[in-house]
């Protein structure tokens, strides 16, 4: 009777296990993703030489879908998903965008955060240079999104950003030659660029990205994050580590830059490329813990320029031209 008491008991362990393990999944961070509109007419500005296209939201979606879930840090749950969750415990998405209600939100099992996001920008702007027989059009894609991150257990708005990506692409044409590139390559770009930075504002909101730990030259430096938003060649400015929940203490002065080197599933390798100078004139000491955040846009072009340039010098110093 002991022997089957104790079979049973066992059974009913195991059988608890396995229905919790179930429930609960993978154990990363439940994502939730509800509204994604499209306002791109309605809040931009036309000129003549500028062109709207329709964005592709369910596309752009996927990408920032995949990008999240490839940090293996957090789980997606999609529209229809979410709702079905949101059903079944007699919430809406009403509860979620009306702050007179966002409590109730605290009420979702099974979601961690609550993610919305709106398309306010999508188009070309073309501009056209002619010097002789030759022509050079160059075709300005940009792209913008605002995202909110709702945490479901306290109804707090976590996140209230947007990401703004532009790809330039030029085509020249003459008596003799033509170049051209596809518009269709721009528009993939731009929204895998954008898909990227969306995915790093909204990791970094709930699992801030930062070193983990340095070599011994001070020089090479292992983050947080591996695959996912995070790619190789891209530039990282390092802000001090917080010193309090708020990080007021620390200050929020950049004091270098890093540039990823590898990638793989679990972490990233960078090289610091940029160590700021100290009030005493020295180098600004990076540690474990310090904060990363990725540089788009003009400023990334503006760096990558500067880094070509001292190249060329160090380069022209070394064989004295």
């Amino acid at each position: 009777m002991k022997k089957i008491l104790l079979v049973l008991s066992l059974l009913f362990c195991i059988s608890t296990a396995f229905c919790q393990e179930e429930e609960e999944g993978t154990g990363r961070i439940r994502i939730g993703f509800a509204q994604f509109q499209n306002k791109a007419s309605a809040v931009q500005s036309r000129d003549s030489e500028y062109r709207e296209i329709q964005f592709n939201l369910e596309a752009f979606t996927d990408m920032l879908q995949t990008a999240l879930v490839k940090t293996r840090r957090f789980e997606v749950i999609e529209r229809s998903r979410l709702d079905e969750v949101l059903t079944e415990q007699g919430l809406g998405t009403e509860g979620i965008v009306n702050q007179k209600t966002a409590s109730a939100t605290g009420q979702i099992r099974g979601v961690d955060f609550i993610l919305m996001g709106t398309v306010t920008k999508c188009g070309f702007t073309d501009k056209t240079v002619k010097v002789g027989k030759f022509e050079q059009k160059t075709s300005s894609l940009e792209i913008s999104i605002d995202f909110r991150l709702t945490d479901t257990s306290t109804g707090r708005i976590v996140l209230s950003d947007f990401v703004n990506t532009k790809v330039d692409q030029v085509n020249t044409s003459g008596t003799s030659y033509t170049t051209s590139n596809s518009s269709q390559t721009q528009i993939s770009d731009a929204m895998r660029d954008s898909s990227l930075q969306s995915a790093f504002l909204i990791a970094n909101a709930i699992v801030p990205m930062q070193i983990d730990a340095i070599g011994k030259d001070g020089k090479v430096v292992k983050l947080n994050y591996g695959s996912g938003f995070v790619v190789p060649k891209d530039i990282y400015r390092i802000i001090p580590a917080a010193s309090d929940e708020d990080g007021w203490d620390s200050g929020f002065e950049e004091i270098g830059k890093i540039e990823i080197q590898n990638v793989s599933d679990k972490y990233s390798v960078g090289k610091v490329v940029e160590i700021a100078k100290d009030e005493f004139g020295g180098e600004a000491t990076i540690s474990e813990g310090c904060r990363l955040e990725r540089i788009n846009g003009e400023e990334l072009k503006e760096f990558k320029d500067k880094q070509t340039i001292k190249r060329k010098d160090d380069l022209g110093n070394r064989f004295g031209y």
